[in-house]
């Protein structure tokens, strides 16, 4: 056989030029996906620690205007003063470095310190000039007023055409509230009504860190008089001592009510005209059902509560509204507390009531371990 040498162009090699091919290239692309897989929770999770370890820093100058108030008034800062006045949100501005909203709220014609939503916040009265768009927002941009993990930024509501409806800036934290019976009797509510002094039962009954101001003077009881007031209690009231004791915490606020306080809602799954006072109200008004804005409590109508696990816990009880004056934050699995004496500790969701309850007495003389 004839054999012939071929010889093949560029020196024997050959010219076909190599590539991926293309079940290489899916198999890259799975790869990549898988990683992106992997890493987004990573991400996720790096983020959320960043807004949890935020939101404990928020609560920590919270806790620590609480000290400085003491230090400098001779006494914990009172939760209101009267029904329509200044919440304790107002009193602790100048230890959170806001003394010009502070101003705002203190130097109103006659001292009133006048903060329900629809009088002061929307219109302008004889005797009360509204906050400008400016120092609305200025309320609103408190930032240790805000969990970062609920909202980006804190928000403010206007023009609720309710008449007893608050307007005002928002909050994500909340003052706990706790009366005597709540625990010794198991028969009542927790809630903090901020009436007129004489009602002593305002007061007399809470066993919570925080009560009514004192309202002192000759004219105690009327308009004039609300405008001389000292702390109520001391750290002294804290029985339990400072360390076992909760004094704020993340308040739950369930997701589809987020940014959102008004009869005027409609479409929300039953809620009654009691729910929207504790839904995302004012932080800056203390008054009867809307203090729950404000605070919470471990007793409600509802019965024993524990802390809510997620934005949409106790949404079986939709038609039961006391079941949202809970506790409850949007961080998996924890609820940030501000005790007694400053400090901030996560608190597992997962904690029984009466764990719960005994840390938000002031008075119970029990000892007791979180989880």
């Amino acid at each position: 056989m004839l054999l012939t040498n071929v010889k093949m162009r560029g020196g024997g090699k050959s010219s076909r030029k190599k590539g991926f091919t293309l079940v290489e290239l899916l198999v890259v692309i799975a790869i990549i996906g898988i990683l992106i897989g992997l890493l987004l929770p990573a991400v996720q999770a790096a983020r959320e620690a960043a807004r949890r370890m935020q939101c404990t820093n928020n609560l920590k100058q919270i806790g620590l205007a609480i000290h400085t108030f003491h230090d400098s008034q001779n006494g914990i800062p009172p939760v209101c003063i009267n029904t329509i006045r200044m919440s304790f949100y107002g009193f602790i501005m100048p230890y959170i470095e806001q003394q010009a909203l502070y101003d705002v709220l203190k130097n109103k014609p006659n001292g009133l310190m006048e903060t329900s939503g629809s009088i002061w916040w929307d219109h302008q009265w004889d005797w009360l000039t509204p906050p400008t768009v400016d120092q609305k927002k200025g309320f609103a941009s408190v930032s240790c007023y805000v969990c970062p993990t609920r909202r980006a930024q804190g928000q403010y509501e206007d023009n609720i055409a309710s008449g007893n409806v608050q307007s005002g800036p928002k909050t994500d934290y909340g003052m706990v509230f706790m009366l005597k019976s709540s625990v010794v009797q198991g028969g009542t509510n927790g809630w903090m009504f901020c009436s007129e002094q004489s009602r002593t039962t305002d007061y007399s009954n809470h066993a919570g860190p925080f009560r009514m101001a004192e309202v002192v003077g000759p004219n105690s009881i009327s308009v004039d008089g609300w405008n001389a007031w000292k702390p109520r209690d001391s750290f002294s009231w804290v029985s339990d001592g400072l360390t076992n004791q909760f004094f704020i915490g993340e308040k739950h606020i369930p997701q589809n009510r987020l940014n959102k306080c008004g009869k005027t809602d409609a479409g929300d799954g039953g809620f009654d005209t009691i729910e929207v006072y504790s839904a995302d109200c004012s932080y800056l008004t203390a008054g009867t059902w809307e203090t729950n804005s404000i605070g919470r409590s471990f007793w409600t109508w509802g019965g024993q509560l524990t802390l809510a696990r997620g934005p949409n816990d106790f949404r079986q009880n939709q038609y039961v509204p006391t079941h949202h004056y809970a506790f409850g934050s949007w961080h998996p699995g924890i609820c940030n507390f501000v005790m007694g004496d400053g400090s901030v500790r996560p608190v597992a969701t997962t904690t029984p009531y009466r764990i719960l309850a005994a840390f938000s007495n002031t008075q119970d003389g029990e000892s007791v371990a979180l989880p």
